[in-house]
């Protein structure tokens, strides 16, 4: 074999072995590592208390409903975030969750819990699509409220508010 094709095969295998190596997948599978990173976010959101559907839940509970949404920015990006939950009366504990939705489509969901008005409320990761499918963490966030709206009954009907939150977000890489 001639020195220039010695040097083509040397040239085809290393090629070979780079993008064998890079696309991993191949020789490796698809397992993924997670990676546990800080996040950090900042938003604001709007909250609306629908006092005119209060009820009873199933457990004997008074709840009164609320909805939220919220365009964000987080270390994960720009998302449009949107959630659901309720208040139950009896602790002033609001409980919830939702899904946020990125630029490029992928979506992670939450829960929430918070006693209301104390401004502090613990967000959980519980999965997604996308870049967030199986992913897992928590962070914190403490509010601002910007404007507040009441009822006849003097409740508050709608909240306008600031919030800022740290925490960890864990993704499959």
């Amino acid at each position: 074999m001639s020195t220039e094709k010695k040097i083509m095969v040397v040239a085809l295998i290393c090629v070979s072995a780079v993008l064998i190596a890079t696309g991993g997948s191949i020789v490796a599978g698809n397992a993924a590592i997670p990676v546990e990173r800080p996040f950090r976010i900042h938003s604001e959101a709007t909250v609306l208390i629908d006092w005119e559907n209060q009820s009873i839940n199933a457990y004997g509970r008074p709840i009164v409903p609320w909805t939220m949404t919220a365009s964000q920015v987080s270390t994960e990006g720009w998302s449009e975030n949107q959630g659901e939950g309720v208040i139950y009366l009896d602790t002033f504990v609001g409980e919830g969750s939702g899904v946020c939705t990125d630029l490029n489509g992928g979506t992670i969901t939450w829960d929430s819990s918070e006693v209301f008005g104390t401004q502090h409320t613990v967000v959980t990761f519980t999965g997604g699509t996308g870049q967030y499918e199986n992913a897992s963490g928590e962070f914190t966030l403490d509010y601002t409220i910007l404007t507040s709206e009441v009822n006849e009954d003097g409740n508050p009907a709608k909240i306008t508010y600031t919030f800022w939150g740290a925490g960890s977000i864990t993704k499959m890489i």
